[in-house]
């Protein structure tokens, strides 16, 4: 089963990862869409198209 946090508490681990684990804001978008991504094609396996869009503070997924 996946965790979904609120918006307030994402920027809180957002905030901790790049300050504390020199992961960079990009990086954590690029990590978070290919997540997104494997997640769609693992679960809706005959789907035509998978659609994610993803931007700084936010991601947002489409079949």
């Amino acid at each position: 089963m996946l965790n979904f946090y609120t918006a307030q508490q994402s920027q809180r681990i957002d905030q901790y990862v790049t300050s504390n684990l020199s992961i960079s804001s990009l990086l954590l978008l690029k990590r978070a869409a290919l997540f997104a991504f494997n997640t769609l094609t693992l679960h809706y396996p005959k789907a035509q198209k998978y659609i994610v869009c993803a931007a700084l503070g936010t991601t947002v997924v489409m079949l």
